[in-house]
């Protein structure tokens, strides 16, 4: 599966923000949009988004509440007539409204949540949901009221960048910075940096992460930021039912769609083999360094709209690859990619995950496996600026023998060289001609590519400046 929009490199505003988080509507759907973006291309390409609690919300999503009834610690809702979103509920989503309830208006929660009422779905069976819930046994009554889990309708503006990682951050150092989710905001609890809550400071529930430690009583703005809070949105994502090795051999992402420079876009990127629950990957299976993907000294651009183009395998869901912004200037494309790893045959493998990160400046490659068992991943393990470095793709004046051009695979680093991924290659510049694709075989199989060399950490993909860098395009 593949996809080339045109997408705008700005988050001043909301509808620029969510156009290269989601997407544009357009003449599509909640599920497939007439212009896809990072997160329904994910999507649509069989990924399976976790259950994990306080991810974003792109779309508002409503239903219809038919009954409702309270027990113990849970309240639970028959609805209908489900619109928006991605067509679906899912345990994790923060509820922002139930209206309308007659037979048990005690469960109307007209804005974030009532004393003893929690706002996070817990269970979807169904045509059903329910919710914390702290009170006397509600007998099932029949009603006729709405449900509305909001669209986010803040999104990270000037330079609320995504927290760094390895750097002092509010004075507290931040080595290992992960996150949280909490809940939805109370002001008895205490928050310290990089915990997540949820919280309605207008019209609707926002997420927002902790800037400082020992928060308390300092409820989030109904901006993008403040001295406390910022907003802060992600998803966490597991490959898909296509992946036969899924079961014995998981494997997660989360995502983080924020800023990296005045109004310029970037995604934070963590892989790893389990997930908490709560909006992050555990430090007890394998995971990866958290990569904060963009470039600090790009120029943010409202006005024009540049090509991204998107590779997934929808059939094993199971790789995934894109070049955000190709057409725009050099500073503000990026790529990332990953893929399970691969037997001599080409078949995928459960032993570890490869990544690659590429962005400007000059040489700021990173490439990274992360074992699926065994020794934890550690810093050491995360390469050096070049994704390939075979000598004679740059040492070469050209590639070219007769009509044959020749292409260099990129091999993983584990300490041993694995089998060659397939997602990517390498070809010398003077055969590259910008946005040309090309076929290949690849382990006994013919394959698309999708050449770009504008940006300089195309140029730099081995070590030296004369390469360029193809992406599978199919």
């Amino acid at each position: 599966m593949h996809a080339n929009p045109s997408i705008i490199f700005d988050n001043s505003t909301l509808t620029n923000y969510k156009q290269w988080c989601w997407g544009v509507l357009g003449g599509g759907s909640y599920t497939t949009p007439g212009t896809y973006a990072i997160s329904s291309f994910i999507q649509n390409a069989g990924f399976v988004q976790t259950n994990d609690s306080g991810q974003v919300n792109w779309n508002t999503i409503t239903a219809t509440i038919t009954a409702s009834q309270a027990s113990g610690s849970t309240a639970t809702f028959t609805y209908s007539s489900l619109s928006g979103g991605n067509g679906a509920l899912r345990v994790g989503m923060i509820v922002n409204t139930i209206t309308g309830l007659t037979g048990n208006p005690g469960l109307n929660q007209a804005s974030g949540p009532l004393a003893g009422f929690g706002s996070v779905i817990t269970a979807v069976t169904g045509t059903t949901f329910s919710i914390p819930y702290s009170g006397s046994t509600l007998t099932s009554q029949p009603e006729s009221g709405t449900l509305n889990i909001a669209a986010l309708s803040l999104n990270p503006t000037s330079t609320d960048v995504l927290v760094p990682n390895n750097s002092t951050y509010n004075g507290v150092g931040s080595a290992a910075y992960t996150t949280t989710y909490r809940g939805y905001w109370s002001g008895v609890t205490t928050y310290a940096i990089g915990d997540v809550v949820s919280y309605n400071a207008g019209t609707s529930v926002n997420t927002y992460v902790s800037l400082i430690n020992s928060n308390t009583n300092n409820a989030p703005p109904n901006s993008s930021s403040n001295a406390d809070w910022k907003v802060y949105n992600y998803e966490v994502w597991g490959f898909g039912n296509g992946d036969g090795l899924q079961g014995s051999s998981p494997w997660y992402f989360k995502l983080e769609y924020g800023n990296i420079g005045t109004n310029c876009p970037a995604i934070g990127f963590t892989i790893g083999t389990a997930t908490t629950g709560t909006g992050a990957l555990t430090t007890s299976g394998n995971n990866s360094y958290r990569e904060i993907v963009g470039y600090s000294s790009a120029t943010a651009n409202s006005s024009n709209a540049y090509e991204c183009d998107f590779y997934a395998d929808s059939s094993n869901n199971d790789k995934f690859a894109v070049i955000m912004w190709r057409t725009g200037s050099s500073s503000q494309n990026m790529f990332l990619g990953f893929e399970r790893s691969k037997s001599n045959t080409g078949a995928e493998t459960g032993l570890y995950v490869t990544y690659l990160k590429g962005q400007n400046p000059n040489a700021a490659w990173t490439q990274c496996s992360v074992q699926a068992t065994g020794t934890p991943w550690s810093s050491s393990q995360r390469s050096t600026s070049y994704a390939i470095s075979l000598n004679a793709a740059v040492s070469l004046s050209t590639g070219q023998f007769g009509t044959n051009i020749a292409t260099w695979p990129v091999f993983p680093y584990l300490g041993y060289v694995g089998n060659p991924l397939t997602i990517v290659q390498g070809m010398h510049t003077t055969d590259a001609i910008e946005g040309q694709t090309y076929s290949t075989t690849v382990y006994g199989g013919s394959h698309t590519y999708l050449i770009t060399k504008v940006a300089n950490w195309a140029t730099y993909f081995a070590n030296g400046s004369g390469t360029a860098f193809a992406m599978r395009y199919e």
